[in-house]
C-alpha cells in the first residue's frame, strides 16, 4: 500500500536543559530549524543529507560536475531556503546504469552507510527499457532499491524518507518512446509497495501533449533535459523535499521546568501513532532514546538527572 508521505521521523523540539537554573531554550521544532539556528551549540550538528540515485539524468548530462545537474540546483534553491550548509545534496547518478545496477551499487559501494541520507531521491529505469528489460522486471529491480533504503537505519535511528520520480518523457520516435515510458511510469504506480512517496511532476512538466513527446524546448537530445530541464526538475525535487519537512509539523511546542523535572508538551501530531524521546549530554552526540520519562498523550515529563541535556522528540506517523 503506498502513502503519499512515508514514514518519517519528524523532529519536533531540541532544549537545552540546565538543572542548576532551570533555565531552557525552545529552539525549533525540526531538525531543518534547529540546523538554522546561529546559535554556536548547534553549527557542528551533522547537516541534513540527501542522495541522489539514478542514471545520467541524476548525474545531469552532459552537465556532469557543473552547477547545472539537478542535485547541483537542488542544493542551491535549499541554500536559499533554509541556510548554507544546512543540508547536505550527494550526487550518486552514473551514467547508463540500469536499476539493478543502482541497486548493486548501493549493496557494494555502502552508500547509505556513508551517508546516513535523510532523504533519497531516485529517478531510473530508462536505461532498462533502452536496454530490452521489461517493464515488469524494472519495476521489480526499483522495488528491490526501495526494501534496501527502508531497511537501513541511520545512525540517529531513523530511516531514510524515499522519493520516487517518475520518468521523465522523451523525444525518440520508435517503441521506447514517450508511450513506452508513459506504460512503465503506471506500472510503478500500480505495482510499487512500501514505505515512499510518488510524484509525477517530472513528466507532467516535460510532457507536450500535443506532440506526444517531451517539451523539445526542455530537452538537450533526445533522452536528457537541457539545463532549463535540469532547472524544472530541481525545483520539483525541492518542493516534494519541502513538503516532506513540513507535513504535520507539530505546533505550539513548550518546555516546563520544575524543581526536579522537565515537562514537554506539544499538540498532536495528525496519523502519529506513538512518539519517543531522545537524549544526550552534548549537541553533537550521540541521542539515544530516554526512557527515563513517562509519557501523557503528547506530554513527557521526566527527573533532571544532569547538568545540562539536549532532547530530541520523534513522531512516528504510520
Amino acid at each position: 500500500m503506498k502513502k503519499k508521505y512515508s514514514t518519517f521521523l519528524l523532529l519536533l523540539i531540541i532544549t537545552i536543559i540546565s538543572a542548576t537554573d532551570h533555565s531552557s531554550e525552545n529552539i525549533f521544532t525540526q531538525k531543518l530549524s534547529i540546523l538554522r539556528n546561529n546559535s554556536n551549540s548547534y553549527q557542528n550538528r551533522t547537516p541534513i543529507t540527501i542522495s541522489c540515485l539514478g542514471n545520467s539524468i541524476t548525474n545531469g548530462y552532459p552537465y556532469a560536475g557543473t552547477e547545472f545537474t539537478y542535485p547541483s540546483r537542488l542544493l542551491e534553491m535549499l541554500d536559499t531556503a533554509y541556510g548554507s550548509g544546512i543540508i547536505n545534496v550527494i550526487n550518486h547518478g552514473v551514467d547508463g546504469h540500469r536499476a539493478d545496477e543502482v541497486f548493486a551499487d548501493l549493496q557494494n559501494l555502502n552508500w547509505m552507510e556513508q551517508d546516513n541520507p535523510d532523504f533519497v531521491l531516485l529517478i531510473v529505469g530508462g536505461n532498462d527499457l533502452n536496454q530490452g528489460q521489461s517493464i515488469i522486471s524494472t519495476v521489480a529491480d526499483v522495488q528491490n532499491i526501495i526494501n534496501f533504503i527502508s531497511s537501513h537505519i541511520n545512525s540517529d535511528g531513523s530511516h531514510p524518507a524515499i522519493i520516487v520520480s517518475a520518468m521523465i518523457p522523451n523525444l525518440l520516435s520508435s517503441t521506447l518512446g514517450s508511450t513506452y515510458i508513459a506504460m512503465y511510469n503506471a506500472s510503478l504506480v500500480t505495482n510499487l509497495y512500501g514505505e515512499f512517496t510518488w510524484f509525477s511532476d517530472n513528466w507532467d512538466d516535460f510532457y507536450n501533449s500535443s506532440l506526444g513527446t517531451a517539451i523539445p524546448l526542455f530537452m538537450y537530445d533526445d533522452i536528457h533535459p537541457n539545463m532549463d530541464g535540469y532547472d524544472i526538475m530541481a525545483e520539483n525535487w525541492f518542493d516534494e523535499v519541502n513538503q516532506l519537512c513540513i507535513i504535520n509539523q507539530p505546533q505550539n511546542v513548550s518546555v516546563t521546568i520544575n524543581d526536579n523535572t522537565t515537562e514537554i508538551t506539544w499538540e498532536a501530531v495528525a496519523g502519529a501513532t506513538s512518539y519517543k524521546v531522545y537524549s544526550s549530554t552534548t549537541p553533537n552526540g550521540t541521542f539515544e532514546e530516554d526512557l527515563t520519562g513517562e509519557f501523557d498523550g503528547t506530554n513527557w515529563i521526566a527527573s533532571i538527572n544532569e547538568n545540562k541535556v539536549f532532547y530530541y522528540v520523534t513522531a512516528i506517523v504510520e
